[in-house]
């Protein structure tokens, strides 16, 4: 139980990192030129220079993508005699997949082409990341307040997940509806995985203990 409960901490800090990171990618110049369209992404390259905007996001979800790989090796041993848990780290290890091609596109590809196609990728690994969520939450105790505010949370998030991104793939003529869906998902979203860190930075024990 002890080396468990050190895991789940371990795990939520690799979370909140993660999540620091990303807020940091998609705040900058990146995130500008993702959201952007080709007048956008070309100004920006102006002013940034070549390749710059592109290798620099590269490193950073290079860290994303090794935290991520770290979070799903401490939920396969967290929920070890889970089924439903194991195919959640087995399906996070998937969407690893998924970044480990961003991170090419981003260093082998320039201009707009290059955000287009990560964005392409991302998408169709956040729909795997929409069923990791589902999973991780179906995992979760049902003992608990806490716990089974986390399984639902986190359960709508991953449901939020994958209809937003399978819209955006499948529908982009309907974007501004699929913007529409994802409103309604958006705190699920947002707090259904940075909750579950926080409180597996707090309570590491009472949540192993209730295993």
């Amino acid at each position: 139980m002890k080396s468990k409960v050190g895991i789940a901490r371990m795990t939520g800090i690799a979370l909140v990192l993660m999540g620091l990171l990303a807020g940091v990618v998609m705040s900058g110049r990146f995130g500008e030129a993702l959201a952007g369209d080709e007048m956008t992404v070309r100004k920006l390259i102006s002013v940034e220079g070549e390749g710059n905007i592109e290798k620099g996001a590269a490193v950073i979800w290079t860290l994303i993508m090794l935290l991520d790989f770290l979070v799903a090796l401490g939920i396969i041993k967290i929920f070890e005699k889970s089924v439903i848990g194991k195919a959640s780290a087995i399906l996070r290890w998937t969407y690893t997949g998924f970044l480990i091609t961003c991170i090419i596109i981003l260093l082998t590809m320039r201009g707009p082409e290059a955000f287009y196609h990560f964005e392409k990728w991302w998408t169709l690994g956040l729909i795997v990341f929409g069923f990791h969520l589902i999973t991780l939450g179906m995992s979760m105790p049902k003992s608990g307040w806490a716990n089974m505010a986390f399984r639902w949370l986190l359960v709508i998030a991953g449901i939020g997940y994958v209809i937003v991104d399978a819209g955006v793939n499948l529908f982009p003529e309907y974007e501004h509806i699929v913007s529409e869906i994802e409103n309604v998902f958006v705190i699920p979203m947002v707090v259904g995985e940075l909750g579950l860190a926080v409180y597996w930075i707090i309570a590491p024990k009472r949540f192993i203990s209730s295993l």
